[in-house]
């Protein structure tokens, strides 16, 4: 597994939940949040790498709040 995707099993963990999950983000619909959220539990219980998913949706959600925010 990729270094990230141990951080976002331990020390991220926290971090992309709530950058994923935010209200603003949730809002603008560009995503099921449903669906997130079982990307990131199913990646944070162990029982599967979304890293590479998690890592595109978090690089887009921060783009979209420095650039178009």
């Amino acid at each position: 597994m990729p270094m990230i995707g141990r951080w976002f099993r331990g020390d991220l963990r926290g971090y992309i939940r709530d950058v994923l999950t935010d209200p603003v983000a949730v809002g603008r619909g560009y995503f099921d949040e449903s669906y997130v959220l079982g990307l990131l539990d199913r990646h944070q219980d162990g029982s599967r790498d979304h890293s590479e998913q998690l890592w595109a949706l978090l690089m887009f959600e921060t783009w979209h709040q420095e650039v178009v925010d």
